[in-house]
């Protein structure tokens, strides 16, 4: 997985996802290996590879804040503005603070119109603003 990541750092992304295979080949219950794979996925533009990747990772790690984070920002760019706010959502509530900044910024006002606001404002807004 050292390879893939830097790889990833080099913005060699093909070679990352090359790499992250091998090393999930070798262990399929590595969540760090789908995420490195997840997110090479998503700058090479297989933004649906990358989603399945990033269930995988969340698949073995339920708390894991930052692949959950990043399956929402790829939901965002397929025009999924339901899910990703979901994701960001339940990141924000792992303590990712990025997530809590974009569910604000982005979120807000799908929540406010499903009439919810109140009920996520104290559990995750004024969490961390």
């Amino acid at each position: 997985d050292g390879l893939a990541k830097a790889s990833y750092k080099l913005g060699e992304y093909k070679n990352a996802i090359k790499y992250s295979s091998q090393a999930i080949q070798i262990n399929n219950q590595n969540q760090y290996s789908y995420y490195t794979r997840a997110i090479s996925k998503g700058k090479s533009g297989d933004l649906k590879g990358a989603i399945s990747d990033f269930d995988k990772a969340i698949k073995l790690d339920p708390q894991y804040k930052s692949a959950i984070n990043s399956r929402g920002l790829v939901q965002s760019k397929l025009g999924r503005k339901k899910l990703a706010c979901k994701d960001w959502k339940e990141a924000a509530k792992l303590g990712h603070l990025k997530s809590a900044k974009w569910f604000k910024e982005d979120c807000w006002g799908i929540y406010n119109k499903l009439g919810i606001i109140s009920l996520i404002k104290w559990e995750v807004y004024n969490w961390f603003f």
